[in-house]
């Protein structure tokens, strides 16, 4: 699998990753295979909570099937990425769309966010890393796949299992396979002390390609800017809209 750089980190550009299936689905983009098939994102409701890629028309087959909150980043060339969490270990996954068979969607549990993975799929993927969802504040070293070294950065909201009233509760992870870095946001501003921890939840960033500064919102949080530290809201900022997810 290789990846284009030209493609997917543009000067000035990182990767941009979609929120939980479960809330952004629709703001995922068509994968088109190498072959030139289409394959469109759906969801499958009620009973079974998945978020579904298939064929227009092939509404109880699916390719890939999404559990609540995994969620998607595009890649060139028909392949698809995905960064999900099971209990404290976050793992990231690259698939070729072309390598997905066809399951029936019957297979599927019923209730897919009390499995306990990320995914079901036909194939394995293609390359994949792993690391802890307890990672604290700072730049540490992680060995990426050697085919995703062209990635400048990819942003994911973390949600930390473990915090005091006054600490953080969430952190943003910088994943940097070009530098074979990880470095970690603690979100000062998020704690038990001035947020419903549960109730609210930071679930998508980005990096704001102009300014460098990065960008979010979440369930039942309206949109934020960080400051310059990427760890504080930009001063004077005050939360507007309390749903700002995509679905």
């Amino acid at each position: 699998m290789t990846i284009n750089p030209g493609t997917v980190d543009a000067p000035g550009k990182t990767v941009e990753v979609f929120g939980p299936s479960a809330y952004y689905w629709k703001t995922y983009p068509v994968i088109v295979t190498a072959s030139g098939k289409r394959l469109v994102w759906g969801v499958i409701r009620p009973g079974r909570s998945f978020v579904i890629l298939s064929e227009p028309g092939r509404a109880d087959w699916a390719r890939i099937a999404l559990n609540t909150y995994t969620c998607f980043f595009s890649l060139p060339d028909g392949c698809l990425g995905l960064i999900g969490r099971v209990n404290e270990e976050i793992t990231l996954e690259c698939f070729n769309a072309a390598d997905l068979e066809e399951f029936e969607i019957r297979s599927l549990p019923s209730q897919g966010k009390h499995t306990g993975v990320t995914h079901f799929a036909s194939a394995k993927p293609a390359i994949s890393t792993h690391f802890s969802a307890d990672l604290g504040g700072g730049a540490m070293r992680h060995d990426f796949p050697s085919e995703m070294r062209e990635i400048r950065e990819l942003l994911i909201p973390v949600g930390y299992s473990h915090f005091d009233a006054g600490s953080p509760a969430a952190a943003i992870f910088s994943l940097r396979p070009a530098t074979s870095e990880i470095r970690v946001y603690p979100q000062y501003w998020f704690t038990a002390a001035t947020m419903d921890i549960g109730y609210q939840s930071i679930t998508r960033v980005r990096r704001d390609a102009r300014t460098g500064r990065i960008r979010g919102d979440g369930i039942r949080l309206g949109p934020f800017v960080l400051a310059e530290d990427d760890c504080t809201l930009e001063p004077g900022h005050r939360f507007g809209s309390q749903r700002s997810f995509g679905c």
